[in-house]
């Protein structure tokens, strides 16, 4: 797979050197910085041991990882001694030939990652247009038996009776209580309007029925016929009959001769005070709805239900007073009854659909109605009944139409009740469900707000803050947010850079418990993140017992650029004292000149940001070696020993890989470093002479000659603790 990658024009090429060991290990997480999920153990140092010793395009095993594959081609190899393992027998999977570079180039092909590796523009668009389509498929997917738009379950009986009270008519909590209420006087605000309007044409109507039945009176009074004169003696009384025979043709007739044919009887007076009533109420329930001082818009369902109530109170006061206290004996209409039924059924027909008023308030109303109906016209009937002795059957007529609207109402009564209960009761009980929905939102809303929080904060340990930012602007985005790791990487000058080891801890994994050896790596590991606060020195990671870290990258002094273009040595940089000269030894340091100017004007030159930084990450290194002589081995129980390794340069920083997301630094100067630490000395600090260079007036001693990237000698130095 590595050799599908093609790799950037350089003199040299990079090769692939693996290493394999099986075996038991510990996993978790170690220091308080820049976690990282890691695996400890002596399995894990004798693999890298492998990796160090093997060649390159082979894989490089121990004897156990052969044994358990003995299929495969191994070739053994002659017995190694290997750092803190002693001899070994290690084997060689090599993996050459043309057919099996074609073999893993068509496995890579196969199951690359769509988002990733298009170098065709076409292609990629195309990629990426599927990419999306297959998200709306995905969205757009209904699982069998299942309704996407299905309301969620209702609320279970048991809750909604442990909240209410009064057959649940009630919450037990008044703050529930009233903002039920509150909710429900905003739900019917139009409703209640077109209940005013429809009262009104009711009004109309009763007088177009007075008009109608006069006329149908006239007609059957003034018939010659001798039957149709006794009905309309029976039917409408003697008031009538002589009326309609001493009418005129063609005389205008008068209101109060319309309202003795109507439904309901009422005289201009009644009629001003309905309407008035009918205006106030509209007006009471708009001022309600938008005054800003009626906090509680609960106050709207009360106003309804007063001016419901008195309209009923006018309505059957005016009925008794001119259809029935009025009209007895000869004169009395023998069906006056029949009047009063419809009369009460219309207003409760109109308050139980356009007033929205609770189930409390609605019984209410009817109680007073059944009150006002019984006690205003049983004592007329009770009067009336002494007439039957007298030989008038009208009375007969009058309470065969009273008993049929008693039962009308009765029966108008028990259905509207009843429906107006079950009604309110699943009103409330879908109060409760969003009620329940809302809380379950809002307790959601704060797990979420919880964990995006934990999440930023784990994110930054692992991240640096400034990355974060941006990976968060595309976070809707897979394929922008992919893409934007590519992007995120700078260049940095003037960076000093720390690698750290234990001594011995290949042995010591090896003689201890792995739980122990965590432990232990986490201590260490806990008094370097603490002392990276105090020294300003950024962790950049933790590899085993590795400790990797920088000052000038994060933290420091800061000389930062996008579109790297080079790299270079320290020496060769800091050797340019001024300004002046530095921005006129190449072209390519004047473009890093413009990229850089402005971030260090507060610096007469590039070697006072080195330096500065330097200074900072050796006064760590010396602090951690001070640090971890105060920590004690498990089982052993000696001190543990640091072999530090540090240099200066210019370095590369981002994000590698799309899986465990790793910050990692980049360069020739980086490697320098590593190579510091590995040929350094126990409780000491190896430097280079870049840092030498930098800080004159530390104790150097001069340690070994090395070879750096380009083949040329360097003196390294030594700094004892």
């Amino acid at each position: 797979g590595s050799r599908c990658v093609e790799a950037p024009a350089a003199d040299v090429k990079p090769v692939l050197r693996i290493g394999l060991h099986t075996g038991p290990c510990m996993s978790g997480i170690v220091g308080t910085k820049n976690f990282r999920f890691c695996l400890f153990g002596d399995a894990m140092n004798t693999s890298a041991r492998m990796v160090q010793t093997g060649p390159a395009n082979c894989i490089h095993t121990t004897k156990d990882v052969a044994d358990l594959t003995p299929e495969e081609p191994w070739e053994k190899l002659k017995l190694i001694d290997v750092k803190g393992k002693g001899s070994m027998q290690t084997y060689l999977l090599r993996l050459e030939g043309q057919a099996d570079v074609d073999a893993i180039s068509n496995s890579v092909r196969s199951y690359e990652n769509p988002l990733l590796q298009h170098t065709d523009s076409k292609r990629s668009e195309q990629s990426e247009e599927s990419y999306t389509f297959k998200l709306l498929r995905d969205n757009s997917r209904v699982v069998p038996g299942h309704n996407k738009y299905e309301d969620i379950l209702p609320v279970k009986e048991s809750i909604f009776k442990a909240k209410t009270t009064l057959f649940g008519l009630w919450f037990k909590s008044l703050e529930w209580e009233q903002a039920y209420l509150d909710g429900e006087a905003r739900m019917v605000e139009t409703e209640v309007y077109i209940g005013y309007l429809l009262y009104i044409l009711v009004l109309l109507t009763n007088v177009l029925y007075g008009y109608i039945n006069y006329r149908v009176l006239n007609e059957i009074c003034t018939s010659e016929l001798s039957a149709y004169r006794e009905y309309c003696l029976l039917k409408f009384g003697r008031n009538a009959l002589d009326l309609a025979v001493s009418d005129p043709a063609g005389r205008q007739v008068t209101y109060a001769e319309l309202m003795n044919f109507a439904v309901i009887q009422l005289s201009p007076v009644s009629l001003g005070v309905l309407i008035s009533l009918n205006c106030v109420g509209p007006i009471l329930h708009y001022w309600i709805h938008r005054s800003s001082y009626v906090k509680k818009k609960s106050w709207a369902l009360l106003t309804v239900f007063v001016v419901y109530t008195l309209k009923l109170v006018v309505i059957m006061y005016m009925m008794y007073d001119g259809d029935v206290k009025s009209s007895t004996g000869e004169n009395m209409d023998a069906e006056w009854p029949s009047s009063w039924g419809p009369m009460i059924t219309t207003q409760a027909l109109l308050l139980v659909f356009f007033s929205g008023v609770p189930m409390k308030l609605y019984l209410l109303w009817w109680i007073i109605a059944c009150a006002l109906y019984f006690g205003l016209t049983l004592p007329i009937l009770l009067k009336e009944g002494a007439l039957l002795s007298q030989g008038d059957y009208s009375v007969v007529i009058t309470n065969n139409e009273y008993i049929k609207v008693t039962l009308l109402v009765f029966i108008y009564a028990i259905i509207l009740n009843a429906g107006k209960y079950f009604k309110d009761v699943s009103n409330r009980k879908r109060f409760l469900q969003r009620v329940s929905v809302l809380k379950s939102q809002d307790q959601i809303i704060r797990e979420k707000s919880k964990n995006e929080n934990l999440q930023r904060q784990f994110l930054g340990n692992i991240l640096p803050p400034h990355l974060v930012e941006e990976l968060e602007i595309d976070k809707c985005s897979p394929l922008a947010s992919i893409e934007r790791l590519r992007t995120l990487t700078e260049t940095h000058m003037g960076v000093s850079i720390l690698y750290a080891d234990l001594v011995g801890f290949t042995w010591f994994s090896a003689q201890v418990d792995p739980f122990k050896v965590m432990v232990f790596l986490n201590n260490v590991f806990q008094v370097f993140d603490g002392l990276c606060d105090e020294y300003g020195v950024q962790k950049v990671e933790t590899v085993g017992d590795c400790y990797v870290a920088s000052v000038g990258v994060l933290t420091g002094e800061l000389v930062n650029f996008k579109s790297p273009t080079f790299s270079e040595t320290a020496r060769a940089l800091f050797s340019l004292q001024g300004s002046s000269s530095f921005y006129k030894s190449s072209s390519i340091h004047q473009s890093v000149a413009h990229d850089v100017t402005g971030k260090f004007t507060d610096h007469s030159s590039l070697r006072t940001t080195a330096s500065t930084n330097a200074k900072s990450l050796l006064d760590f290194a010396k602090a951690m070696i001070l640090g971890s002589r105060r920590i004690k081995k498990p089982t052993l129980r000696t001190p543990a020993t640091m072999r530090i390794g540090i240099h200066a340069g210019s370095c590369m920083s981002g994000i590698i890989g799309t899986k465990n997301l790793k910050y990692s630094l980049v360069g020739e100067d980086v490697v320098t470093a590593a190579t510091m630490e590995h040929e350094g000395k126990p409780d000491a600090i190896h430097a280079s002479d870049e840092i030498a260079f930098l800080l004159p007036d530390e104790d150097w001693k001069k340690f070994k000659l090395l070879k750096d990237s380009y083949g040329e000698d360097m003196q390294t130095y030594l700094l004892e603790v």
